[in-house]
């Protein structure tokens, strides 16, 4: 399998356009795809000028598009790790006229998007995962449309020009057309570490700094809250298209460092938890160990370990087969029924779809673990 090291491009900080900042946190990492290995040099760091956490230097955006067109797109019945009913809410809320509605980063057309044909005329979506049935794979595909509201859900934390982004999305959108933006909050890291880890976020908002750029490239805040974004680490904020707006740059430097660093403690803390579960698995000669779903942090969990025969790596997508080979095969649910039925341990390695497990787990296979 071929290996790509991303290369790596100057960027100043896309707030207040400092070359002033401070390294938090700095690492490699090497990830999957479909058909490719990729190394990402990640360089967290703060801006000391107004306290915006982003990646400097950063993935070069044309290869990284190359990352995300080979991705593991997400498969038709996987349950959902987000709110609809919140997310159309919003939409109900705040938009008035319903012709057209845009997604950039729909993966598939869910039942998100079947409620929406019943509000808007016409609904499209873009993604540029090349395994995605999404109507267009980017925002230049688009022409000779003028959109009611354009949504972008947990998108931008990963674009590293997010001012070409929010001009793209504007002349996308009729005069004062909404936009909805959903993100990961900074201030949440210390209880969901997820977004602090994964290394393809190259941007870190606070409510402040997500404010302050879509004022700069012509939007207006009309609403921001936290309760009814659709995932439970991140914030949604609502902007309208405008002519002219206020330019704001925040003072956010101790404020930011403080809660990127709990963010660093509680993923240290995660690390041990990591460990204590290799530890089970060094342990168990016997007992058989269910670890649940192909990913990263299953990556990092079974990392230069022997695998024993007793362990048994499950995730329901059919594309993640392949995902640890030829070190290691990942089953599908219905191919180790028997094993999950007499499992003495559980390993769930998401937090986004840990409930969905367990629940299926004891609908499916009546079986059910004690969990710590």
């Amino acid at each position: 399998m071929k290996m790509n090291k991303i290369p790596i491009v100057p960027r100043s900080c896309p707030i207040c356009s400092s070359v002033n900042s401070e390294t938090l946190w700095e690492y490699e990492y090497l990830t999957k795809t479909c058909n490719q290995s990729w190394l990402f040099n990640v360089h967290n760091v703060i801006c000391t000028t107004c306290g915006f956490v982003f990646t400097s230097p950063v993935a070069d955006e044309n290869v990284l598009m190359s990352y995300y067109a080979d991705s593991f797109t997400r498969f038709v019945t996987q349950d959902l790790d987000y709110n609809v009913d919140k997310r159309i809410c919003i939409v109900q809320k705040y938009v008035d006229k319903r012709e057209v509605f845009v997604e950039f980063g729909a993966n598939v057309k869910t039942e998100f998007h079947n409620r929406l044909e019943k509000l808007f005329s016409s609904v499209l979506t873009a993604e540029p995962n090349e395994s995605a049935s999404s109507d267009f794979k980017k925002i230049s595909d688009i022409s000779n449309i003028q959109a009611d509201c354009v949504a972008h859900y947990f998108v931008l934390e990963h674009v590293p020009d997010i001012s070409t982004f929010l001009q793209q999305i504007r002349l996308l959108l009729k005069p004062e057309g909404i936009m909805i933006c959903e993100v990961p909050l900074l201030s949440l890291y210390e209880k969901y570490i997820s977004p602090l880890i994964l290394h393809e976020h190259v941007n870190h908002f606070s409510i402040n700094s997500l404010i302050a750029i879509a004022a700069q490239n012509g939007f207006e805040l009309i609403d921001s809250s936290v309760e009814e974004c659709s995932r439970p680490f991140g914030f949604v904020s609502v902007f309208r298209k405008v002519e002219y707006s206020e330019e704001l740059i925040p003072d956010e430097y101790a404020q930011n460092k403080k809660l990127f660093l709990k963010g660093l403690h509680q993923k240290d803390l995660f690390l041990k938890v990591i460990e204590e579960a290799r530890s089970l698995i060094r342990e168990c000669e016997d007992d058989i160990i269910l670890i649940y779903a192909a990913n990263e942090t299953t990556k990092k969990l079974i990392n230069n370990l022997n695998i024993p025969k007793n362990v048994y790596v499950v995730d329901s997508n059919p594309l993640k087969r392949d995902y640890f080979a030829p070190m290691l095969r990942v089953y599908l649910p219905e191919e180790v029924k028997d094993e999950i039925l007499v499992a003495k341990h559980l390993i769930i390695c998401t937090q986004n779809h840990a409930k969905s497990i367990i629940k299926n787990l004891e609908t499916n296979y009546k079986k059910t673990f004690q969990t710590n």
